[in-house]
């Protein structure tokens, strides 16, 4: 079976920069937030061995993690940063805060009765594209 994951990233780090030309800033950290978490899943499918599936099961099966508040989101994003911090620090220190930031943007654009303005919208892009630089490298 093909993986459509890098492609679907693509797709929607594409779509934030439509919609941010075209001044559709309310949905520009979704889409920003997606293209990358798209890259996570990646490379825990195909570094990590571990798939959608895979990653609920061990959520469910980890008695520490079934009174966390992770989540598969979570738990993807720390899975792939353990594993990024194995390879350089340094890529690892820098994503592990872009990445909570933008994920928290997306949150706040996505649940919170709030306007996205030019300025977050812009922010969320560019957070997604140095994260997609680093993560490119892992793939």
């Amino acid at each position: 079976m093909a993986c459509h994951l890098k492609s679907k990233s693509q797709n929607l780090l594409e779509s934030a920069d439509f919609l941010h030309a075209n001044q559709r800033y309310q949905v520009v950290p979704h889409c920003s937030y997606y293209a990358c978490f798209q890259l996570l899943q990646y490379i825990c499918k195909h570094t990590l061995g571990l798939d959608g599936k895979a990653i609920i099961d061990m959520i469910k099966n980890t008695p520490k993690r079934k009174n966390t508040d992770e989540g598969s989101h979570g738990f993807t994003i720390n899975q792939t940063l353990r594993y990024i911090e194995s390879q350089s620090y340094d890529d690892y220190r820098d994503q592990s805060v872009n990445i909570f930031k933008l994920k928290k943007k997306r949150q706040r654009a996505d649940y919170e009765n709030v306007e996205i303005v030019e300025k977050d919208s812009a922010e969320a892009i560019d957070l997604s594209k140095a994260i997609i630089l680093v993560l490119d490298k892992y793939c």
